[in-house]
């Protein structure tokens, strides 16, 4: 079994599916239980936003530490939700490395660091430039 293979099936004991669509790096429907990531990028890139996507999975499957650790997710503040969306999506990059190490995955540690900096900027700009509420 490749490496996408053991991923695709932790996602899928955990009961969420993975969808394919164009023009997406990675995104999470927690109620759906639906994980969608790129059908144009490479199964490497690919492979390193959906344990991204998996990183979010194992830190919403604690809902008791999810509501206490990022309270700002339930706020008003623009400011205050948007920093803790942001650290969500940082402790995701790191859960997801984890899991890899978990599941005995071979990370490229230049390309992985790589495309989390580039996603994290991207979130961070958007955050900014006053966008994400």
């Amino acid at each position: 079994m490749n490496d996408f293979d053991l991923i695709t099936n932790w996602v899928e004991e955990n009961g969420f599916r993975i969808i394919f669509e164009p023009g997406i790096d990675g995104v999470i429907d927690p109620q759906a239980k639906i994980v969608c990531i790129s059908s144009e990028r490479p199964e490497e890139c690919n492979k390193y936003y959906l344990l991204h996507e998996c990183g979010h999975i194992i830190i919403r499957n604690d809902h008791k530490f999810f509501k206490a650790k990022y309270t700002g997710r339930y706020s008003d503040n623009k400011d205050y939700y948007n920093l803790s969306l942001l650290s969500e999506e940082f402790d995701a990059w790191f859960e997801g490395k984890a899991l890899a190490e978990e599941l005995q995955i071979n990370i490229d540690e230049k390309k992985w660091n790589t495309i989390m900096n580039r996603s994290l900027m991207e979130y961070a700009t958007l955050i900014s430039e006053g966008g994400m509420f």
